[in-house]
């Protein structure tokens, strides 16, 4: 099943703008940049080298909150150890981040303490982390190309899917619980390119069932998604909308309900990723340093913007433009044309999309 040509699926695009930014840099090291909106929307989280730090949102972003320390010790963290590499945010309450870093621990923070309400040790860093949306579990895909599936507060693995055990070739690139149903899963996958022909699809969506009552991570489905390997993916909030991104630089939306694209994006830049707003009216998606924001419904363009234009003419960014991309980016749970997002060069931003 390939990706329609977005030259023949997307509507003639019709431009706005992305207006009032606000803009801080609240991360210190380039190379970070993932970011979890905590429920409510009154906090996110941002990785920063050893660090996790939580800002508030007030329609702005600012940096008097706490910074949360992942380092296991200081010896390990001088020797430049125990990155914070994955967040996700319980889907009901506010006070509680689950966090991966390359120790290969899971830690889950309850920020009224500080401290860490569990901790566990994964066979292999973890790459991806999801929250079931009861938030009783936890979805978390790590290097050794498997998912398992963990009681959040115990840490313990109750069920374990490997890739590489049935799938000699395949490559699980991510996992994460549907919005809507607590025991469905999608995963994106590839094959590389060594191991496969030109006709043959390389990027996978696959649609997993984990029911809690049987410990065990079963696949429902398989798609062949992209002509390179699946490395995203993300859905609205009744999975009526599912969109993936394969590292050949397309991104496709799907009909949640007969699994079928819609519509696809392509550029030549990276896509890293995106996000659909909770009413399903509008979705984002990044490629290098821009913005791009589209209707749900028609695909057409809407807003977007370039976030080197962003930075008010400060002297930070005069020579770095090339450089700057866009990480992370995702609405506002509770403020519709609110946009956060993050930035190669150590910044964390906020946009109101005028839409």
């Amino acid at each position: 099943m390939a990706p329609h040509s977005s030259a023949d699926a997307v509507p003639s695009a019709r431009c706005s703008r992305i207006c009032g930014l606000h803009y801080t840099a609240p991360t210190t090291d380039p190379s970070d940049g993932h970011m979890a909106i905590l429920s409510g929307g009154n906090k996110v989280a941002v990785t920063a080298g050893t660090r996790v730090k939580v800002f508030d949102v007030v329609g702005h972003v600012n940096g008097r909150e706490t910074k949360i320390d992942m380092a296991v010790s200081t010896t390990e963290r001088l020797r430049g150890k125990d990155r914070a590499t994955v967040l996700a945010c319980h889907p009901s309450d506010p006070n509680l981040l689950l966090c991966g870093a390359t120790d290969k621990s899971l830690k889950l923070v309850d920020l009224r303490t500080n401290n860490f309400a569990m901790e566990t040790t994964l066979p292999k860093k973890a790459i991806s982390v999801s929250w079931s949306c009861d938030g009783n579990r936890a979805a978390v895909s790590t290097e050794e190309e498997a998912i398992s599936i963990l009681d959040a507060r115990s840490g313990s693995i109750n069920a374990t899917r490997a890739y590489r055990d049935t799938y000699p070739n395949l490559m699980v690139n991510g996992a994460t619980f549907t919005s809507s149903k607590p025991d469905i899963l999608f995963s994106v996958s590839g094959v590389s390119r060594s191991f496969s022909n030109s006709t043959h699809p390389l990027g996978f969506l696959d649609i997993l069932e984990a029911k809690q009552a049987e410990n065990s991570v079963n696949l429902l489905m398989r798609l062949e998604a992209h002509a390179a390997t699946c490395v995203a993916v993300f859905s609205d909030a009744t999975d009526s909308n599912i969109c993936t991104v394969g590292r050949e630089g397309v991104l496709v939306v799907w009909d949640g309900k007969s699994l079928t694209p819609k519509y696809s994006f392509s550029d030549n830049d990276v896509i890293r990723g995106g996000c659909i707003q909770r009413s399903g009216k509008n979705f984002v998606w990044t490629e290098g340093p821009r913005l791009n924001v589209h209707s749900m419904e028609t695909g057409s363009l809407v807003a977007k913007a370039d976030v080197t234009s962003m930075s008010g003419g400060r002297s930070k960014y005069s020579s770095m433009q090339s450089k700057e991309s866009v990480l992370d980016v995702s609405f506002h749970p509770e403020k519709e044309n609110m946009l956060l997002f993050t930035c190669s060069e150590g910044g964390l931003g906020v946009a109101h999309v005028d839409c």
